[in-house]
């Protein structure tokens, strides 16, 4: 039988019609997006989205993919499958995958557009988005892929909403102070924190001199907003603290980087010497809902006004409880109701609300709070 007959024998199914389950299924689709990477094993894979004129999907590749972004590919042999709550459609090894010449296929329409995106509104998983930022902090770096080294580069991207991370694995086009747009990035989360990815694929143009980004004296914010994705560093926060958890407290870190030691060992030091490290754990309320914020320990001896040793004395001159409810005593009198300025990091938590690692707090008026804020009636729900 001839190419050109299978082609015409072949049952192509519509993207919209796959159905979780089903397998050696043939579809045709334009390649959206196409990134590789590694799994457990070291293995490479693809991974992206295809679609035709009527919706896009999701796809997994265990095999090589040697086309590129806007390329009509024809699949025979894919199977479909639930991935993230999500339907996806996966091609083995075993499956057939040529380019075709079919023009007739379009782009679903929420990607006919370029997807212009500002830094404070972009989430973890985000793709093929285009930003228009400055080049806030770069340093080069290097990593080890399949045992092979690779240098990258890694730094802070702005713009008027806000700054996020960002890795780059094209080491040229950008400079430290320069203002970019940057077509086709991607953006993942890793440990919480949110990233921007710049791969081969993306492209990188100057801005003229006249559309440079400018940015803000700050990125204030409202907590509502925070929750919902968005570039968190330096994020600034106004609103009262509105609860001062029992989980403050002292714990034994290390002395280069304060991460807290498990068994003795820093996850990036190695085993060391701790010390009792003061964190006080508290929630901050606005006009439009509740963060979590941890305050590290300067952040936290220069709000309190007290020495991290006086609050340590406080819990090991009483015994058990009594020493523990004395401290939260103490912290819960200077902190409970007080209205604050935080500035800080936003940490994006799988199946948890966003948080916030404080870098400062100020203490300030109520007056001084843009946005009205709850009364008391409405934080308590209404119990008196």
């Amino acid at each position: 039988m001839s190419e050109a007959k299978s082609a015409e024998d072949t049952v192509w199914v519509p993207l919209d019609s796959l159905r979780v389950g089903e397998d050696g299924i043939n579809f045709i689709g334009r390649i959206i997006s196409l990134r590789q990477s590694l799994d457990r094993k070291g293995r490479p894979y693809f991974y992206g989205f295809v679609g035709d004129g009527n919706t896009s999907i999701p796809y997994v590749a265990f095999r090589e993919m040697p086309f590129k972004v806007g390329d009509v590919i024809e699949v025979r042999g894919a199977r479909v499958e639930e991935w993230d709550e999500e339907v996806r459609v996966a091609i083995p090894t075993r499956a057939e995958v040529r380019r075709s010449e079919r023009v007739d296929v379009a782009y679903p329409k929420v990607f006919e557009e370029e997807k212009m995106a500002k830094i404070g509104e972009i989430k973890s998983g985000d793709e093929e988005l285009t930003l228009e930022a400055v080049v806030l902090d770069m340093e080069r770096s290097q990593v080890t892929v399949r045992g092979r080294k690779r240098d990258l580069l890694k730094g802070v991207l702005g713009d008027e909403t806000g700054k996020v991370h960002f890795t780059s694995w094209r080491l040229t086009g950008l400079e430290l102070g320069g203002s970019y747009r940057i077509k086709g990035v991607y953006v993942k989360s890793y440990r919480g924190r949110m990233e921007v990815i710049i791969d081969e694929w993306s492209t990188i143009e100057p801005l003229e001199s006249e559309k440079r980004i400018k940015l803000p004296k700050s990125y204030l914010r409202n907590i509502a907003s925070i929750k919902k994705g968005g570039g968190g560093l330096d994020v600034e926060i106004e609103g009262f603290i509105s609860y001062v958890s029992p989980r403050s407290g002292f714990s034994l870190s290390c002395p280069e980087c304060e991460r807290k030691l498990k068994d003795g060992i820093c996850a990036i030091h190695g085993e060391v010497k701790g010390f009792y490290n003061l964190r006080v754990w508290v929630r901050v309320t606005d006009n439009t809902s509740t963060i979590e914020v941890l305050i590290p320990r300067v952040v936290a001896q220069k709000l309190l006004n007290l020495d991290s040793g006086e609050l340590l004395k406080v819990l090991t001159e009483s015994p058990g409880e009594v020493g523990r409810e004395e401290f939260l005593k103490i912290i819960r009198k200077k902190l409970a109701a007080l209205p604050v300025r935080v500035v800080g990091d936003v940490i994006y938590r799988e199946k948890r609300p966003a948080m916030i690692v404080a870098k400062s707090i100020q203490p300030i008026k109520w007056a001084e709070i843009k946005g009205s804020l709850p009364t008391l009636d409405d934080f308590l729900g209404g119990a008196t």
